[in-house]
């Protein structure tokens, strides 16, 4: 029992609220897709209604009850599961016609190029925003062919704390608050460098990724502690990997029962 099995005992313990819980999907389901390509495939399934009611109860969870625009998503440590859920959701939220614009933040280890098709030569990265130099590269933003969502991906670099913050950043955020009607900051884990709580500060609200029953909860209590200095609200906390049939069985009365419980409404 080391980790966190429902919002319940988030908000018991952080005070976090709950924004949802994502399902595990089976290997055997997936095969060799990857979670943001079966999400595409798959828009009734459980896994997606997941991430819409994700994107539900994120609405007016920014200051003064309004929907964040810049919104950070975060977790604790890598394998958690936060870049999949950012970008499952940037796709959700594109096939119904939003502007969503993803910025890859972790520029340690960035996985966006080669998960989404991204060419090097042809499409803009968040290092190129960074130097200043977006203009001059003759490149464009990554739009996916399929959802319509605009992607900045990474590379790996050294020294990214003062990359991020650089006025480049800042005026490139506020121009994208203009045109995009979400923008996602993807950043690296609170414990892993000190970047997350960097990037943070540029957005208006965070929303933290908690890996389900595995994240030791002395270590997420010490990310969201850590990550309460930076004074950005905390949207709350989404539940990743899910087993949704262990966690019926624990009885708790949140997203999880529905997805399990209730599989047969959705088509998966």
């Amino acid at each position: 029992d080391n980790g966190y099995r429902s919002h319940d005992q988030l908000r018991q313990d952080l005070h976090l609220r709950g924004l949802g819980m994502v399902p595990l999907v089976d290997k055997s389901v997936l095969k060799d897709k990857k979670p943001e390509d079966y999400i595409a495939e798959r828009p009734t399934s459980s896994f997606a209604e997941a991430h819409r009611n994700v994107h539900a109860s994120l609405m007016f969870s920014g200051a003064d009850g309004r929907t964040p625009k810049v919104l950070a998503v975060t977790s604790s440590v890598p394998g958690e599961g936060k870049s999949t859920l950012t970008l499952c959701l940037a796709q959700i939220l594109g096939r119904t016609g939003l502007k969503v614009l993803v910025v890859e933040c972790d520029l340690r280890r960035p996985v966006f190029r080669q998960r989404m098709d991204v060419s090097k030569d042809q499409h803009l990265s968040v290092n190129d925003i960074l130097a200043g130099n977006a203009r001059q590269s003759g490149k464009s933003i990554y739009k996916d062919a399929n959802t319509g969502i605009h992607l900045l991906w990474a590379e790996r670099t050294e020294d990214p704390q003062e990359r991020f913050t650089s006025a480049e950043f800042s005026h490139f955020l506020g121009e994208a608050r203009k045109q995009y009607d979400l923008v996602l900051l993807d950043t690296p884990p609170i414990m892993a460098v000190a970047d997350a709580m960097i990037v943070a500060r540029h957005a208006e609200s965070v929303m933290f990724a908690v890996q389900w029953e595995a994240t030791p909860k002395g270590i997420v209590k010490t990310a969201v502690k850590q990550l309460a200095q930076t004074n950005i609200p905390i949207a709350g906390a989404v539940m990743t990997q899910v087993n949704v049939k262990r966690h019926r069985g624990y009885g708790y009365g949140d997203h999880g029962y529905y997805y399990g419980g209730k599989n047969h409404y959705y088509t998966n």
